[in-house]
């Protein structure tokens, strides 16, 4: 039997229907270790070991090294702009939000209803506008700090250093203070999505990060970069690479919320540490670097990580989870709920 078959099976990680996850029945815990003696020292190790192994696990490992690798490329794909006179942070990731809008609104409003997406959007609307503020602000931030240092791939500092590899940056203390902003946004972004997805569905929240991004990306980009628009480089290569940059981001947006319901927006940024050691990969074929040894173990270590963060607790216990649609909405499919009866308990 496939894996694929067992973990459709599976209701606490369908992932065809994530917003179907329920954990209000079983919460498993990991076995007591046991310290009496060597022997029962080691087996209790061995069931602990063994209890950490579980499909969602595995699912929520696999999501984070697929959002890792999305983060390399998006990485790439931007140094690659600037070095062919593409430099517009806003305008670049406006095509990311006009594509989740894109694709996830009008699934949402074929399961609320016209109507119903239309209540959503006047009395919800306005925390998904200040979620969807932080993350288009994080996302200008981070790409501005980019262009700013033109630092190429983020690679490990350490090996850096031994190989005396010595990146230039136009204005070091500006770029590194605008990823710090984009870095503080995005936890704050990353926070907020998981408390929603947790408590909505998941095309709900992903559509409404689209709608409001678009919006005021789109608003920002007009501000700021008209001009620039008229003088960047636009041919098949700054296409291609931006058709490659924002399937690199709608990947990662899709895959995100259901990684912060696996396991949690913490586990998310973890997974993110071994972004150097895809981007050592992408060095090898693009840009001809030789390997550190280094690269293999920091890799190593951040999987081993990855894998003792739940050696505590499992993932099912790193929070509530209920997506369900808004009380207001008839959801398609769903019995019409009326006000007051007995069901609404």
């Amino acid at each position: 039997m496939s894996v694929a078959s067992d973990i459709k099976k599976d209701p606490l990680t369908d992932v065809d229907r994530p917003e179907s996850f329920d954990l209000t029945d079983a919460l498993p815990s990991r076995p007591a270790m046991v310290y009496s003696s060597p022997g029962a020292f080691a087996k209790s190790f061995a069931r602990r070991w063994k209890s950490i192994w579980t499909r969602r696990f595995a699912l929520a490992l696999f999501s984070g090294q697929v959002v890792s690798l999305c983060i390399t490329c998006t990485n790439v794909t931007t140094t690659e702009l600037v070095n062919r006179n593409w430099a517009l942070p806003t305008t670049q990731t406006f095509f990311l939000y006009f594509s989740l809008f894109a694709i996830y609104t009008p699934y949402t409003m074929y399961q609320y209803g016209l109507r119903g997406w239309g209540n959503m959007v006047l009395r919800d609307g306005w925390k998904y506008f200040i979620l969807a503020a932080c993350d288009v602000e994080g996302n200008f931030l981070v790409v501005k700090g980019v262009l700013i240092c033109v630092a190429g791939l983020g690679l490990l500092v350490v090996s850096d250093q031994i190989t005396d590899k010595d990146w230039t940056a136009l204005n070091r203390a500006k770029g590194d203070g605008f990823m710090i902003a984009g870095a503080t946004l995005y936890g704050i972004t990353n926070a907020t999505e998981e408390f929603f997805v947790r408590k909505r569905p998941l095309y709900e929240v992903v559509g409404q990060l689209g709608l409001y991004g678009t919006l005021i990306n789109g608003v920002q980009a007009a501000g700021l970069e008209h001009g620039a628009m008229k003088l960047a480089s636009w041919n098949s290569m700054t296409i291609g690479l931006l058709v490659a940059y924002t399937s690199a981001m709608f990947i990662l947006y899709t895959v995100a919320p259901m990684l912060y319901r696996l396991a949690s927006s913490t586990y998310y940024n973890l997974s993110l540490l071994s972004s150097d050691f895809w981007g050592l990969l992408f060095g090898l074929f693009l840009y001809h670097y030789h390997p550190y040894w280094l690269y293999f173990i920091a890799f190593a270590v951040i999987i081993s990580g990855l894998v003792t963060y739940f050696w505590y607790s499992t993932p099912e216990e790193q929070g509530t989870l209920n997506p369900v649609a808004p009380s207001y909405v008839n959801k398609r499919g769903a019995e019409l709920v009326v006000p007051g009866s007995p069901s609404m308990a």
